[in-house]
């Protein structure tokens, strides 16, 4: 059951991309799962960022395609666990995990020294700094906190 709502909701985000294409580029592109959009679509899922299958969307569909990344993300998170209790192991699933967190870590980390070296460049540069500290802070913290303290028990909605 797990892994048929998985599926589903990766068939959704992927649906969902094709959708928010304009017309002309959803013609072009969208005819075969080997093009362009679903091999983006595939990589964002892979890399946990939406970013990469955005590039396809239209800005104006970009908060709904989001939405739906963070849902699928969730339910993909759900089938690897149940899938390392029926294998019973966890190996595969933890080097999953900490090879996410240490990817999210350093793309954070490398964004906030490369802002800061242009930091007192304007007040625009300061802010960008910020925003990128504030990120990479929040983000240590985040898996610092669930490590130690584990998840809440909400599911997202």
């Amino acid at each position: 059951m797990q892994m048929q709502l998985l599926r589903f909701c990766v068939g959704l985000f992927f649906a969902a991309v094709a959708l928010a294409l304009s017309p002309s580029v959803a013609e072009a592109h969208c005819d075969s799962l080997q093009g362009p959009v679903v091999a983006d679509a595939r990589l964002a899922l892979e890399r946990g960022d939406a970013s990469t299958a955005l590039r396809w969307v239209r800005k104006e569909n970009e908060a709904e395609i989001r939405a739906i990344f963070k849902q699928v993300l969730a339910a993909r998170g759900e089938g690897d666990a149940a899938k390392a209790l029926q294998q019973g192991s966890v190996k595969e699933l933890a080097q999953q995990m900490a090879a996410a967190a240490s990817a999210g870590i350093q793309k954070r980390f490398a964004a906030a020294v490369e802002r800061k070296k242009h930091a007192d460049d304007s007040i625009e540069a300061g802010r960008e700094y910020v925003e990128a500290y504030v990120e990479f802070i929040h983000f240590v913290e985040g898996i610092h906190r669930l490590a130690t303290r584990g998840a809440s028990h909400q599911h997202p909605e």
